[in-house]
């Protein structure tokens, strides 16, 4: 298996076979087997930050379409106590699992949801990392978000730079219900930092009502 080591904790995750395509929207077939650069990325961020005022002290953590649950399970070893939640597609549920297995946090859990459907319970602090590539995800992604982070919570969702246009229509729409703090290049990875401008972190803050 492929491993990032987290807090001196090697993290194992498996290369997926039998994939079932059939099951899984055109759209995002394949993606939730792979570990895209952003959530190492990611990963680093929170452990070089894990005492700053926003990830501290976050007792529910959720990753929105967490694929391979690399990030969300950063979380659940640098917070022990928090309670740790990884989410993606039904179809996705066999890999996910497989990569909880491998690495047994006792913090962590996993469970399916589809943005548009029933989401699971809120949490204090929501984590999303190259979850978004097409212009007309954007919206189905914000309705979630707003959905999964309590009213007083915040975000960290992270992207590798391809079409502006996503970029954009993110931004705009954050911006209607959360503060938005773009995290600096020096606090992302100690070697890659933002890989050459092409990684944006944004650390989100939910506005009161």
């Amino acid at each position: 298996p492929e491993h990032v080591s987290v807090q001196g904790r090697e993290l194992h995750l498996p290369r997926w076979e039998g994939k079932p395509q059939g099951e899984i929207p055109e759209d995002v077939q394949g993606t939730g087997y792979s570990v895209w650069t952003t959530a190492p990325i990611m990963a680093s961020y929170l452990e070089r930050n894990s005492s700053s005022e926003v990830l501290a002290g976050k007792r529910r953590w959720l990753e929105l379409g967490a694929g391979m649950g690399l990030v969300g399970m950063a979380a659940a070893i640098l917070w022990p106590r928090s309670e740790v939640v990884l989410t993606d597609l039904p179809a996705l549920m066999p890999a996910m699992e497989a990569s909880l297995a491998l690495n047994a946090l006792p913090n962590l859990s996993c469970v399916s949801y589809a943005w548009g459907a029933p989401p699971p319970k809120a949490a204090d602090f929501v984590l999303a990392s190259d979850v978004l590539w097409r212009e007309e995800q954007v919206q189905s992604f914000l309705q979630a978000l707003l959905e999964v982070t309590t009213a007083d919570g915040s975000a960290l969702i992270g992207f590798q730079r391809r079409v502006q246009g996503v970029e954009s229509a993110l931004r705009v729409g954050l911006q209607r219900s959360f503060t938005v703090e773009d995290v600096p290049a020096a606090e992302m990875h100690p070697d890659f930092g933002d890989m050459g401008g092409r990684i944006c972190l944004l650390i989100c803050r939910r506005i009161a009502a």
